[in-house]
């Protein structure tokens, strides 16, 4: 079977409407609910993690078990959660 050139654009184009929709839409959401709500119950903490580990496995399109989501993360270069927890702290501080 012989591939159409026109798949890899579009998946490509659809690759980088993921890639900013993620940013702009959802990452927002994720850093003001960790921001505000500053979740101290381990349950609360795993949600949020689990939402940025499924943005970072749909963002690279990668769902294999063997696949490091920390290492995914890396690659798009985010900041783990409760990192950007302290720093968002910090900077309130520092604001005041």
């Amino acid at each position: 079977m012989q591939r159409q050139p026109g798949l890899s654009i579009l998946f490509a184009v659809t690759s980088t409407l993921v890639h900013l929709k993620l940013k702009h839409l959802v990452r927002p959401h994720l850093e003001y609910a960790s921001a505000a709500w500053d979740p101290f119950t381990a349950r609360d903490i795993t949600q949020l993690d689990k939402v940025q580990r499924r943005s970072a496995r749909f963002d690279k399109n990668n769902y294999k078990w063997s696949q490091s989501v920390s290492q995914l993360t890396s690659e798009l270069g985010w900041q783990p959660l409760d990192q950007r927890r302290k720093n968002a702290r910090h900077d309130s501080v520092l604001q005041k």
